[in-house]
């Protein structure tokens, strides 16, 4: 009886070795391909590490509409000893978009599933730290009537906590639900608890009952962070009246101590302008995306997202922290990188590095063309919100994109799609001292010029007098530059005069705007833009003309002089 136990461990033993026998190693800094090419691409990588190992996991195969694709493994070692890679699942056609966490011993793997050949369900699987796939046939966590899709996971201390996009209740708009799952793989809040969903009643209502596409609200890309049993989960709140966009980042924290407790209503945090798809030049400041949150070593969370600027194609990150876990979110943001005009920054990822954060994202300057060579830049957000920025690979010979990042208690490893040269996209990485940073040698362009924009609010005033108000101008990156000023919405017999005609950020200006005695009462919005060589800004008010011989309203607290009949009054 001995005897066999003695053999059954040492079978056990050589089966979970074998995946090493033919180990490969990294060489430190050296880019290298990390998987053998596939019939399909390998797309999406995502890396964590834990117990001494980098998981990374990813697509391979065709996307939906071309065929199957599976889910794929690979384990590095903090040495960087790497073997062949697994199957993670590999069921009935789809399974797609990865991310991954862990619980420092083992990892979970969600990804969203086609196996029904219906509609997407939320699957998952455990992996240890040397590649065995613990729930080889899948565990159903998110499913039921419609799509669950693009899930989100993070580990609260005590279970993993899984988001995902949800179109049960109304099929043309999604809602954000979410479960817990403990370490041993069993699902507690099945079909998933409701967390969040459009606050557009009106449009909701539009689409249940004249199945109107043209209107659709809806919660998107949900992502989530989680530390102490207790959550903030990140989404895009999106409009899309009449065909125009508004992706709108907002946050919505949780308690998940005993159950998923919603604590409050989603925060906004950026309201962006509607943006026409077919419109060349877009309005400030109108979302792309929110991309990450991470739990920072000191008990708050970081979030990062993209965004439109005035100008078509450009994009720039906006980093917003801290978040703390028992306050209200009204962090700073600090500008990480912006493009060049015509450029575009797209999939954000972030690392925690002790005390800072890591940053990297596919970067592309110049005019889109296809195929775009887009190369793979970052930076660090150090613990004084200062931001050190580099880049890891120009854009010059090969796509490289999507890209993902991992830190061990040695090593570091950046991970990322790659045209291999043969029309496919494949998985390539390298592995660095945890102590540096990937390659980092070729010199990061110089930040560019950005400002924002604020004025001092709506401003009364009566027929035949004037006022004015004070717009301010803030340097968030760059070397300043001078900017002009011009007004729109001005009605007749209303005449604007700026105290100067440009400054350079950081300034301020003064706009007057003088009433005739044959101007026309009534509420007016007024547009003020500030507009440099390459990007403009604007910040709106509302104008109120009362009458000669009425008093004018003002807000509480407003000390600007009012007149009655021509005369000043208290």
């Amino acid at each position: 009886m001995k005897t066999t136990s003695y053999f059954s461990l040492k079978i056990l033993a050589l089966l979970l070795f074998i995946p090493f026998l033919n180990a490969q190693s990294l060489e430190t800094n050296t880019e290298t391909f990390l998987s053998e090419p596939a019939a399909g691409n390998q797309r999406y990588p995502v890396s964590i590490h834990a117990n001494g190992s980098h998981l990374v996991v990813w697509q391979e195969g065709n996307d939906a509409w071309e065929g199957d694709s599976r889910i794929m493994g690979l384990i590095i070692k903090d040495d960087g000893t790497y073997s062949s890679s697994f199957v993670i699942s590999n069921m009935d056609d789809v399974q797609e978009r990865p991310v991954v966490t862990t619980d420092g011993i083992n990892f979970l793997v969600l990804w969203q599933d086609f196996r029904n050949g219906t509609d997407y369900d939320i699957y998952g699987a455990r992996v240890d730290a040397s590649g065995h796939v613990l729930d080889p046939s899948g565990i159903a966590i998110g499913t039921g009537t419609g799509n669950q899709c693009i899930p989100s996971v993070a580990f609260d201390d005590n279970n993993f906590i899984a988001i995902w996009m949800d179109n049960s209740l109304v099929p043309q708009s999604y809602h954000i639900r979410g479960t817990r799952i403990a370490k041993n793989g069993d699902v507690f809040d099945k079909p998933g608890v409701y967390i969040a969903g459009p606050n557009d009643a009106a449009a909701i209502e539009n689409i249940i009952t004249t199945g109107n596409m043209l209107y659709v609200s809806a919660l998107t890309m949900p992502t989530i962070a989680c530390q102490n049993q207790s959550c903030l989960i990140g989404f895009l709140a999106k409009d899309n009246p009449s065909l125009s966009v508004k992706d709108d980042p907002q946050f919505i924290r949780l308690n998940t101590n005993t159950d998923i407790s919603v604590l409050g209503s989603p925060i906004l945090l950026a309201d962006s302008a509607a943006y026409s798809p077919t419109a060349t030049i877009w309005p400030a400041k109108a979302t792309d995306g929110i991309i990450s949150i991470e739990s920072r070593n000191d008990g708050t969370f970081l979030s990062a997202y993209t965004g439109a600027n005035s100008k078509a194609s450009r994009n720039y990150f906006v980093v917003a922290l801290p978040m703390d876990n028992s306050s209200e979110l009204s962090p700073p943001t600090v500008g990480i990188r912006k493009s060049a005009f015509g450029g575009h920054l797209e999939n954000i990822a972030t690392v925690v590095k002790d005390d800072s954060i890591l940053f990297y994202w596919s970067d592309y300057n110049g005019v889109m063309l296809y195929p775009t060579l887009y190369s793979i830049r970052g930076a660090i957000l150090h613990k004084d919100n200062s931001v050190s920025t580099f880049s890891v690979f120009d854009s010059v010979e090969y796509y490289r994109g999507f890209p993902s990042g991992s830190i061990g208690s040695s090593t570091g490893l950046l991970v990322y799609e790659k045209d291999s040269g043969s029309g496919r996209i494949q998985l390539a990485g390298i592995l660095y001292d945890r102590n540096s940073l990937p390659l980092a040698v070729i010199p990061d362009d110089p930040p560019i010029f950005d400002f924002s924009m604020s004025n001092g609010g709506d401003v009364s005033v009566a027929q035949g007098n004037s006022v004015s108000n004070s717009i301010t101008l803030s340097l968030l990156s760059g070397s300043t530059e001078p900017v002009t000023f011009s007004v729109e919405g001005l009605p007749t017999h209303i005449s604007a005069e700026f105290s100067s005609a440009s400054c350079s950020p950081t300034c301020s200006n003064t706009i007057t705007l003088r009433s005739t005695d044959s101007s026309v009462t009534g509420t007016y919005p007024l547009t003020v833009t500030a507009t440099s060589d390459a990007i403009s800004y604007s910040t709106e008010f509302s104008l109120i003309i009362s009458s000669a011989d009425e008093e004018t309203l003002l807000p509480p607290g407003d000390l600007r002089i009012t007149y009655l009949d021509g005369i000043p009054t208290d």
